[in-house]
């Protein structure tokens, strides 16, 4: 599997400017090649096994539904868009991201009606009429743990999906994206992986993959680098590319996750006045301590955050029937502690990827998650 954290590109070359090399290395290590990334899917089992599903739907078989669950940096991300690319081949391709708010007003067959062209009003009657008397299509549905509203009936839309994915079989083949936690929890709900014709889920990526992937990407930018102690002395690198002090921090901090592991390389570069060359320092481990120290609804914030994976300051409020005043300040105090994780416009928060072993930990301690015993490591369930 390859890191989430990567955006494909046709080209990694662009000009180099020499006032700020740090931001140039950034922007260039943020960029991979998309024959690289292909190259890496290259003899992946779980990617073969989901071209081969939608090529023998494409013959004539049955099975259209392909589930996906996995978080950020572990491959699903990646998996999902060079499936894309290899089906817009073969057919006509539909991305619909689901919001929680379109979901919630519009429902199910509301929202994909809209985007196949239809009315926002649409009917699942209609929908289906639509779907079956058109050309073959593949729809790509993002974001699914939107699916599920938390209200009375909040499960309807799930069984909508359900009911267009049995009777849809020969006009469309559905790939959807979920939260590894939203996955769990409505599997033990509703039996929810039944609905499905095969499901792949990504995992942790081991260390070696980690390490080898860090060089490549390092190396595609065309700069060289040196490595410091905490003290800023020269680090001993002579029996291998990563001295021993940053690989094993990269790796303890990084807890298996590619983006969390490139995240912390990014924020180790310490600055350097020579163009086309980066100095490297430890990278910071995250402070367990401050996990110990959280508050109740701290905590119950955590566990939404955990199931939607990404969620706006609006619907958090609502899912926790608080002010968005009072939300802000709970978040504001999970970001001040590297919790919490917020783009640059502060609309969306996520679980830091480096807390999240700890989080789930706590969770687990406090009784307000439920861990499978037959994946104790992977598999949590929010109750």
């Amino acid at each position: 599997m390859v890191a989430d954290s990567v955006q494909l590109s046709s080209n990694n070359k662009e000009p180099i400017n020499e006032t700020n090399s740090c931001d140039n290395y950034k922007k260039l290590f943020g960029k991979f090649i998309a024959k690289e990334a292909t190259s890496l899917l290259s003899g992946n089992k779980k990617y073969a096994a989901s071209q081969n599903l939608f090529t023998n739907w494409l013959n004539g078989a049955r099975t259209n539904s392909l589930a996906i669950t996995g978080n950020l940096g572990t491959g699903s991300f990646i998996t999902t868009e060079c499936m894309k690319a290899f089906c817009s081949q073969q057919c006509k391709v539909l991305t619909v991201p689901l919001a929680r708010y379109s979901i919630a007003h519009d429902g199910l067959a509301g929202t994909l009606g809209e985007k196949m062209g239809g009315r926002r009003e649409a009917a699942m009657d209609d929908l289906l009429k639509v779907i079956n008397e058109g050309d073959k299509i593949v729809i790509f549905l993002e974001n699914c743990e939107n699916l599920f509203v938390r209200r009375v009936g909040g499960f309807d839309a799930l069984f909508d999906l359900h009911h267009l994915l049995s009777f849809s079989r020969k006009k469309v083949f559905w790939v959807t994206n979920w939260s590894p936690y939203s996955w769990y929890y409505l599997d033990k709900a509703i039996g929810f992986k039944n609905f499905f014709d095969s499901q792949i889920s990504f995992q942790a990526i081991d260390s070696i993959s980690i390490i080898k992937w860090l060089q490549q990407r390092h190396d595609s930018t065309g700069f060289t680098a040196s490595f410091l102690t905490e003290d800023k002395s020269k680090a001993d690198s002579s029996k291998g590319w990563l001295p021993k002090e940053h690989e094993k921090t990269l790796l303890a901090s990084g807890n298996g996750n590619i983006k969390t592991a490139c995240d912390l390389w990014l924020d180790s570069i310490n600055s350097s006045k020579e163009n086309k060359h980066i100095e490297i320092i430890p990278p910071k481990q995250f402070n367990k301590s401050v996990i110990d120290e959280l508050k109740e609804e701290e905590l119950y914030v955590l566990c939404s955050l955990l199931f939607h994976k990404e969620i706006s300051l609006d619907y958090l409020s609502e899912d926790m029937n608080l002010t968005p005043l009072q939300t802000r300040m709970i978040i504001d105090r999970l970001c001040d502690k590297n919790i919490v994780y917020s783009k640059e416009d502060r609309t969306k928060f996520t679980i830091a990827l480096s807390a999240l072993p700890s989080v789930l930990q706590l969770l687990a301690g406090r009784n307000l998650i439920n861990i499978d015993e037959s994946n104790a490591c992977d598999n949590y369930q929010t109750i």
